[in-house]
């Protein structure tokens, strides 16, 4: 489990909307959310904060984004390689999918982070 805490990264309020929309993407591209999902989204949320998390969730609602429109909001370097983190456990929490491999590969690419 990646601690936030540990990480010392606190992130910015652009940076944790990324975050929910690039958790949104996992969570949808393979069409499903899973109990362990939806565990491991209520850890990132304590994780963060609640309150700012269940607000950029809010704030995401009703609107379209991709990738590539989700990275360009994180330009720090520890911000990138914690989200990506983050996001390799969600995937990871059901087993990862191709697709949900494939999106992560994307977002490793687009911010030169290494597996």
């Amino acid at each position: 489990m990646v601690s936030v805490a540990a990480q010392d990264v606190e992130l910015d309020g652009d940076e944790l909307l990324a975050l929910v929309e690039l958790m949104t993407l996992v969570v949808e591209v393979d069409h499903d959310t899973s109990p362990e999902e939806s565990d491991e989204i209520a850890l990132i949320a304590r994780q963060v904060g609640e309150d700012r998390f269940w607000t950029a969730v809010r704030d995401s609602l009703g609107k379209e984004y991709t990738v590539e429109e989700s990275a360009k909001r994180v330009t720090r370097r520890p911000a990138q390689e914690l989200i990506v983190s983050l996001l390799e456990e969600l995937a990871e929490s059901d087993g990862t999918s191709d697709e949900e491999s494939t999106l992560l590969e994307s977002l490793r690419h687009l911010w030169s982070v290494e597996d």
